[in-house]
């Protein structure tokens, strides 16, 4: 009986280590980082302090950018918190006017009518990310069109109705020979006359903050200040949004009156630098969370720009990096600047953040506070050099307790060089023995040989 040579168990366990070593490698690649700070609008020099903080990391070999475009464009739909649900809604309802549209050039109208009614619901529950209301307009028409082609005229007529009172163009209005039947484009122009001709009301909207944007039915309307317009009685859609602010989508029923809506924002931060009481927050660690992973980012860039109270034209720049992997933030950073400064405070904001990242790609985690306004900012430094000051007392006396216990309780001999030298020569000439004998000796060393009896 033979005992095989262990050379392939011992090169098994070196391409395990090599793959391991390869894989550590790269995990500590380039992180993926996305800069969604600053982008409220709120001042126009943002984008300036965007830049440069984007310009400063994307020179580092331990950071990769998400390019800006993409950033830009999640950052945007962000604001609008029920854009996604929405957005979902607003895809079903186009892919179920598509089916019932087929449905109807078939001729297999039972199925249009189910589906485009499908259309119509979906469109009005993802009000909120419609900004283009054409197909919104249209699925009410094919499903009128499709109920009065079934003996259905009045249900039919019902939804052609409200179809023009969605139509913010009703009273200039012409469908298309080519696309519609003559006799549907006559009652469209019936019904538009009765609902030009019928009862309206004065829809009044004021919102908070007054620069919010206001979208009705689907189509953003101009406006400096409180929203006035003249409706047809029914039932209309309002969406008011704002960077910064949760959006506020609703449906509204106008009256043969006055009708008063005031809406107030509630404002919602998520991407500004987080104070020691808003990492408590789970619901906003969850919110940085799934903006991480739908940006397929590891790591992101917070920050804000706040007036300075009783300062004219000065401003401070916050902000902090966020990991993803760790839930951890970094210190809040903070510039103080005026506004033709701007620049170079730019530019040295850009540094701090960009000094929050390790070489490794991974954040200079802070476990301690950071305000996120001047004052609270001031107090934070206070206490920041408070606890510095103790954090360095301790290391001072941990080192005297050490370097007195040296004294005491170390034996001479223990810290003679050339001892510890002639240890690790023979454990290296031990260990060099060792393989040679069991690797490099060749196959008959390994070989084990049983003599019977």
């Amino acid at each position: 009986m033979e005992r095989q040579p262990k050379r392939m168990k011992k090169l098994s366990l070196g391409i395990i280590f090599l793959l391991t070593s390869l894989a550590m490698a790269a995990s500590n690649g380039p992180t993926q980082t996305a800069v969604v700070g600053l982008r409220t609008d709120n001042y126009s020099f943002e984008k300036i302090v965007r830049n440069e903080v984007s310009k400063k990391l994307s020179g580092q070999r331990n950071v990769s950018l998400i390019p800006e475009v993409v950033t830009h464009n999640y950052v945007s739909d962000l604001w609008r918190e029920e854009a996604k649900n929405s957005k979902n809604k607003i895809r079903l309802a186009r892919k179920y006017f598509i089916e019932g549209k087929k449905l109807y050039d078939k001729l297999v109208l039972d199925q249009a009518i189910r589906q485009f009614n499908r259309s119509v619901n979906a469109y009005r529950e993802g009000v909120g990310a419609l900004k283009d209301n054409r197909y919104l307009l249209v699925s009410h028409l094919y499903l009128g069109m499709s109920l009065i082609v079934l003996g259905k005229e009045k249900e039919g007529q019902q939804y052609i109705r409200e179809m023009i009172i969605l139509d913010p163009k009703r009273d200039s209005r012409v469908l298309s020979k080519r696309e519609f039947p003559p006799r549907v484009i006559e009652l469209h122009k019936a019904l538009t006359q009765k609902v030009l001709k019928g009862p309206s009301g004065q829809l009044n909207i004021e919102v908070e903050p007054a620069d919010a944007k206001i979208y009705l039915n689907g189509l953003l309307q101009k406006s400096d200040g409180p929203f006035s317009t003249q409706l047809p009685v029914g039932e209309h859609f309002v969406v008011v949004e704002r960077k910064g602010y949760r959006q506020v989508a609703k449906p509204v029923q106008i009256r043969s009156k006055p009708n008063f809506i005031k809406i107030t924002l509630e404002e919602w931060q998520p991407l500004s630098p987080y104070s020691l009481q808003r990492r408590n927050n789970l619901i906003a660690l969850d919110d940085l969370g799934n903006i991480s992973k739908e940006l397929s980012a590891k790591m992101l860039v917070l920050g804000s720009i706040e007036a300075i109270p009783n300062k004219d034209d000065s401003y401070l720049l916050l902000g902090q990096v966020y990991d993803a992997r760790s839930r951890e933030f970094s210190k809040i950073q903070t510039v103080e600047t005026t506004l033709d400064r701007m620049d170079k405070a730019a530019k040295s904001f850009a540094r701090k953040i960009s000094n929050q990242i390790t070489t490794q790609g991974l954040v200079v985690a802070d476990i301690r506070t950071a305000g996120s306004s001047p004052v609270a900012y001031d107090q934070a430094q206070d206490f920041e050099k408070k606890i510095t000051n103790n954090y360095f007392d301790k290391q001072a006396q941990g080192k005297e307790k050490v370097a007195s216990k040296e004294k005491k309780g170390t034996p001479a001999w223990m810290k003679n060089k050339w001892l510890w030298y002639g240890v690790g020569a023979a454990a290296a000439i031990g260990g060099g023995y060792i393989l040679y004998d069991q690797v490099l000796a060749g196959p008959d060393k390994n070989t084990l040989t049983i003599t019977p009896n």
